[in-house]
């Protein structure tokens, strides 16, 4: 993972990300057998899985941004005393789960295309038992066909270069799909769905949002960052109805089976 990928980005990411889906978290559920026990979230960011499953009630959540674990402290603070939460910081390639546990189900949500996909699936293939894996993700702004959405991308492009960055680098897309890397490291029942969604922004929102990635972070900007919120407000207004800008979003959802031998 690429150092300071998300810097300065949690309070962003805590108050702009879109929540997930509702078919999303519905299609987990169908998946996981008895509809709960235990959730290990990989690169859990604000806590957004764990708040949207609260039947799972013994949470592990890693991530290597403090900050960001921060936040789903915070966000998670409410969980009923029958819920056992435990914030991990670090990388999922290698951080010790807490000895002797092993999850129903393992998430990674918007964040396994940041790591090292061979390396973790191989280390949760490790495991004893049976649990069910989840990969979701919702695509992004900078990938969105609506007009407003492809203005707002060649704005950042003018401000920080055509390449898609990456907090201090830049964004390589994955060498293959995250249903063969699952195959490859022997899970089973491997299947993709497709559930899409609308969303609808207010100008604020799009900009809180752009401040949460690791491509528009503000960092990025230096001392330019007030030239860029007057260019993004103006492209905004340009293209908003009434204040109000749509997307047509799909989720990806990927699940999987594995069973140790």
């Amino acid at each position: 993972m690429i150092d300071g990928l998300f810097h300065g980005t949690a309070q962003w990411y805590a108050r702009y990300r879109p929540g997930i889906a509702d078919a999303v978290t519905d299609a987990i559920r169908a998946a996981v057998p008895g509809h709960g026990g235990r959730l290990l979230d990989l690169g859990c960011g604000t806590g957004q899985v764990a708040a949207a499953l609260p039947e799972f009630t013994d949470v592990v959540g890693i991530d290597p941004d403090a900050d960001m674990l921060t936040a789903a402290r915070h966000a998670l603070a409410a969980a009923p005393d029958r819920r056992r939460v435990r914030l991990l910081h670090g990388p999922a390639e290698t951080v010790p789960l807490p000895e002797g546990w092993t999850p129903d189900l393992v998430t990674a949500c918007r964040s396994f295309h940041w790591m090292n996909g061979p390396a973790v699936l191989h280390r949760l293939t490790k495991l004893p038992g049976r649990f069910t894996m989840a990969l979701m993700g919702d695509g992004t702004v900078w990938t969105a066909a609506e007009p407003w959405a492809v203005a707002v991308r060649g704005l950042i492009q003018r401000f920080l270069g055509e390449r898609r960055r990456a907090g201090g680098g830049h964004f390589d897309v994955a060498e293959r799909p995250f249903t063969e890397e699952l195959a490859a490291a022997g899970f089973t029942e491997v299947a993709a769905s497709y559930l899409p969604v609308s969303r609808s922004w207010t100008p604020e929102r799009v900009r809180g949002y752009l401040y949460s990635t690791s491509y528009s972070a503000p960092a990025l900007y230096g001392d330019r960052l007030p030239e860029f919120e007057r260019e993004l407000a103006a492209t905004l207004a340009d293209h908003s109805t009434d204040g109000v800008l749509t997307e047509a979003v799909t989720w990806e959802l990927i699940l999987a089976r594995h069973e140790a031998p």
